[in-house]
């Protein structure tokens, strides 16, 4: 298109700086995406490409060419994003971060234009100073309004984690977990660096059941790891075998449960499966899902494992992510109390607590 221009930047709210300044508070984002290119002294530098152009020209092309709803509303990566019409300048700089980070696109704009609207009210309340000179002092609209967003913003994200937080043991009152999901979730790597965390950095009494001693190569891993953490591992792949482990761990603050990662189509895997978890009386069940699964296959997951008791979401693969978003996108499928998210192979570093306070504030900065 003749009205659409390119600006490169370090950063993105460099980029639109330069996009205000040169196109105006009207333009419109067309395209944003990760670049490498050579600035004006000829250095190679890693930013951030924006395609823009001016508003009428957009609404222009809205009337000439009507496209639908879901064309206009496509995510960020080198493809048409539209945005500009309805939204103030100051704020397109967090929704282009979120879609960055892998928001859902209609959600980023959802959570921008309600922290617009709510910071617009805010500043409407504000009256009018005068100072001591006698001179009339108007609130600085867009400026202040723009500070606000940020807050409230980074308040609306949390406030979509309601429920975070790992598990909370209380003196006195042992508790069993046990992890379930899909094959090659991460399961018994995330159940090390749970058993790692509690027995070296809280100093609790942990034990391991595995449910999962048939697995090629499964047995051995948890061995491992449990002998490395010097926790004891109970193996049981019957029904009275885990009724015996569930008693052998009754010293321990904290008994974790390691189990098969089943199909979602195996019915008969998880007919077995429920025995087992049945027979453990866990007091929590988490679904371990891997972030760089699609929304909708984790969506299947958390529909398909709830009726063994799964309420509380897990999430790995953080680091094979392009972005923390997947963590909102994934609760938005699933409310859930999400407990835990894992960045990394490393045990037991690579486990963090979920936290929407800290979320926020590396989505929106």
């Amino acid at each position: 298109m003749p009205d659409e221009r390119k600006f490169r930047a370090p950063a993105t709210a460099e980029a639109l700086e330069i996009i205000k300044r040169e196109i105006g508070p009207d333009a419109a984002i067309l395209r944003t995406r990760s670049t490498i290119y050579r600035d004006d002294r000829g250095r190679v530098v890693r930013g951030v490409e924006i395609t823009a152009q001016p508003g009428h020209a957009v609404e222009r092309r809205l009337q000439n060419n009507s496209p639908t709803a879901a064309e206009t509303n496509r995510p960020a990566g080198g493809r048409d994003i539209i945005v500009g019409l309805d939204m103030p300048f100051h704020a397109r700089e967090h929704y282009v971060r979120l879609v960055q980070n892998e928001v859902g696109d209609e959600l980023a704009r959802q959570l921008v234009m309600a922290a617009v609207r709510a910071a617009q009210q805010r500043n409407a309340g504000r009256s009018v100073r005068t100072a001591a000179s006698g001179k009339v002092i108007f609130p600085r609209a867009e400026q202040d309004e723009a500070a606000v967003v940020v807050d409230l913003l980074r308040d609306a994200i949390a406030r979509m984690m309601p429920n975070a937080g790992g598990i909370a043991l209380t003196p006195g009152q042992p508790k069993t977990v046990c992890l379930v999901g899909p094959p090659g979730g991460g399961k018994t790597t995330t159940l090390a660096k749970l058993a790692a965390h509690f027995k070296l950095r809280a100093s609790a009494q942990v034990s391991i059941i595995s449910l999962d001693m048939n697995r090629p190569g499964a047995g051995e891993q948890l061995r491992k790891y449990a002998e490395i953490i010097a926790v004891p591992l109970h193996a049981a792949q019957t029904v009275e075998a885990a009724k015996e482990a569930v008693t052998a761990c009754a010293g321990s603050d904290l008994v974790l449960i390691d189990t098969p990662g089943v199909s979602l189509r195996d019915s008969a895997r998880f007919a077995r499966l429920a025995a087992l978890i049945r027979a453990a009386r866990p007091n929590e069940i988490h679904l371990v899902l891997p972030a760089v699964l699609s929304t909708p296959a984790q969506a299947r997951a958390a529909e398909r494992f709830a009726p063994l008791g799964a309420n509380r979401l897990l999430l790995t693969c953080l680091d094979e992510a392009a972005g923390l978003g997947v963590v909102l996108t994934a609760i938005q499928r699933i409310p859930w109390h999400i407990s835990y998210i894992a960045v990394g192979q490393k045990v037991p570093t690579d486990l963090q607590e979920a936290s929407g306070t800290r979320i926020a504030q590396l989505l929106v900065k």
